[in-house]
C-alpha cells in the first residue's frame, strides 16, 4: 500500500493545471477524473485498511474527490460568468467613451464650420465663449480620435479635413 501511495501522491494531490479557455477546461475536467479513478481504485483496494488505520470511513469511497470536482467545476463557472461581466463592462467603457468622443467632435465640426457671419452675429461674449470652446476641442481632438475604431476615425478624419 505505502509504495502504492508513494507512486500515485504527487499525481493525486497535485492541483490540475487551469485552463484558460474552454477547450482547456475540458482537458482540466478529463485530468481531473481521471485522478479520481485512481484515487478511487486505490481506496478500493486499501479503503478498509486505511479505516483500520484510522480513516473517516466517509472518505474511504472516494466520494470526497467528487465534491472536490463539483466545487472545482461550480467555483470555474463563477469565474467564468464574473469574466464575462468584466469584458462586457470593458465594451461597455469603450461604447460610452466613444459617445463621448463623437459628441466632442461633432461640436469642433459644428464650430469649425461656422461662418463668419455667424461669428459677426454674436454678441462679444457669446463669440469669446465660442472661441474657447473652439480652442479646447481643438486641444483635444487627437485625443478623440485616438478613442474610435480605425473606421470611424478615418471618417472623422476626413470630415474634419484632415
Amino acid at each position: 500500500m505505502r509504495a502504492e501511495w508513494a507512486t500515485i501522491k504527487d499525481e493525486v494531490l497535485r492541483p490540475p493545471a487551469v485552463g484558460e479557455d474552454e477547450e482547456d477546461n475540458e482537458a482540466v475536467v478529463a485530468e481531473w477524473n481521471r485522478r479520481t479513478e485512481v484515487m478511487r481504485g486505490f481506496l478500493g483496494r486499501h479503503g478498509a485498511t486505511l479505516v483500520a488505520m484510522g480513516m473517516d470511513p466517509s472518505q474511504a469511497d472516494g466520494s470526497q474527490m467528487s465534491e472536490l470536482q463539483a466545487q472545482y467545476l461550480e467555483a470555474d463557472a463563477e469565474a467564468q460568468k464574473a469574466e464575462e461581466k468584466l469584458l462586457q463592462a470593458d465594451a461597455d467603457v469603450g461604447d460610452a467613451v466613444a459617445k463621448v468622443a463623437v459628441a466632442g467632435l461633432t461640436a469642433l465640426e459644428h464650430f469649425e464650420a461656422l461662418s463668419q457671419e455667424q461669428w459677426d452675429a454674436m454678441t462679444s461674449e457669446e463669440r469669446l465663449q465660442g472661441y474657447d470652446a473652439l480652442e479646447t476641442f481643438r486641444g483635444v481632438r487627437e485625443e478623440f480620435l485616438s478613442r474610435l475604431p480605425l473606421e470611424e476615425r478615418k471618417e472623422w478624419e476626413r470630415r474634419l479635413g484632415d
